[in-house]
């Protein structure tokens, strides 16, 4: 075996290198194969391909070891990502949603969900109007996303992983009331309608405003309009009472940062450790520091 770790930086390594040491990556001595590993986790992105291939293929140590590279791989760019996205400032929410749900499947096709998205776009363009005012307009968003598409807050299995991530909450069409509010505020800000998020402690809501009318929408209920008192009764079994700033407006970080946490409190409490460890790496990647002490109900 002739090779240059050195060498093995990512940037210049060749197709031909790439596959002699994708080959010797199924040899029988497992030390031989760790140190080929090894290698091919320096040379990262670029053997991405030809370990897709291989990990594609027929049933094979070679096809399981490749199978390993490639999630590892892929979860390596993933943080990048992450971190790009936070040290950009979190410019676009449908992205950093993304990127979530790039955790739970880190070589997701994004087209049937934005497809799905777009779709739905369309359809409230054609339902709604901005002029009818604040009641009438959310009233029309709720009866689309509850009565015709069927999304509903999945009281029944609250606990469920798969309701915090976009493209599983598009599928499924159930989700817990910060995954439904992020759908509400992708679909508004593709219509550029005044909506926002609100951090409220227990129970994520969104905020309608449009300088004139301003509206809070709890979507795990069915997008139904709360006032002071009905957040307050949300509020009540946390041992909280209401304080007009749980109603301010959070931004895209701060909604990406709850979701991960959320997640992380879920994979802890079923010890999934490896779901665990990639989200608790992409928090800190986003944020640039450890996640805080745990929250034990998703929100």
């Amino acid at each position: 075996m002739n090779w240059s770790p050195a060498s093995d930086t990512g940037e210049g390594v060749d197709a031909a290198r790439i596959a002699a040491l994708i080959h010797l990556l199924g040899d029988d001595d497992d030390a031989v194969a760790d140190t080929i590993a090894d290698h091919l986790r320096t040379i990262g992105a670029p053997a991405l391909p030809a370990l897709r291939n291989v990990a594609e293929g027929v049933g094979s140590p070679l096809r399981e070891r490749a199978g390993v590279l490639v999630r590892e791989l892929l979860e390596e760019t993933l943080i990048d990502d992450f971190r790009a996205y936070g040290q950009e400032g979190c410019p676009n929410l449908e992205e950093g949603l993304y990127l979530l749900s790039r955790l739970h499947t880190p070589d997701l096709d994004l087209g049937p969900s934005t497809r799905r998205l777009t779709r739905m776009t369309e359809d409230l363009m054609v339902r709604l109007d901005p002029g009818d005012g604040a009641d009438v307009l959310l009233s029309g968003f709720g009866r689309y996303l509850y009565g015709e598409m069927g999304y509903h807050g999945n009281a029944a299995d609250y606990y469920n992983p798969e309701n915090s991530y976009l493209h599983t909450l598009l599928i499924s069409r159930a989700g817990i009331p910060i995954s439904l509010c992020t759908l509400y505020l992708i679909l508004a800000r593709r219509l550029g309608l005044p909506m926002t998020g609100v951090g409220m402690p227990g129970h994520f809501l969104l905020k309608y405003d449009d300088g004139r009318e301003r509206r809070v929408i709890d979507p795990f209920h069915r997008g139904r309009i709360i006032d002071e008192e009905g957040c307050g009764q949300l509020l009540r079994g946390l041992g909280l009472t209401f304080e007009e700033r749980y109603l301010d407006a959070v931004d895209n970080r701060y909604i990406l940062e709850r979701s991960l946490k959320n997640l992380i409190s879920i994979y802890s409490d079923r010890r999934q450790q490896r779901e665990l460890a990639l989200h608790q790496r992409a928090f800190e990647a986003l944020s640039g520091r450890a996640p805080a002490a745990r929250d034990d109900t998703p929100t």
